[in-house]
């Protein structure tokens, strides 16, 4: 999962256009699968209220490094 977050954020600050470490990116959508194990079968769902905020060093060529990040997800959206 943390691997899939990191180029999610990844993908979004490309796609951003012109960076700034001092801006405040917004993307309108994004898709977050869960996937999970249980004793009888593997499960899998998809959030869909989720907000993510962080502190983020961003330069030109892209994301650079994440000093922060929170996702908060809406357990009754799963």
């Amino acid at each position: 999962m943390t691997q899939k977050f990191i180029l999610f954020l990844s993908f979004t600050f490309l796609l951003a256009g012109v960076l700034n470490a001092q801006a405040k990116f917004n993307s309108k959508s994004f898709l977050i699968t869960i996937d999970g194990t249980s004793n009888m079968h593997n499960w899998s769902t998809k959030a869909t209220n989720v907000n993510v905020t962080g502190d983020f060093t961003v330069n030109n060529s892209g994301l650079q490094k994440i000093n922060a990040a929170k996702v908060q997800i809406v357990t009754k959206s799963l």
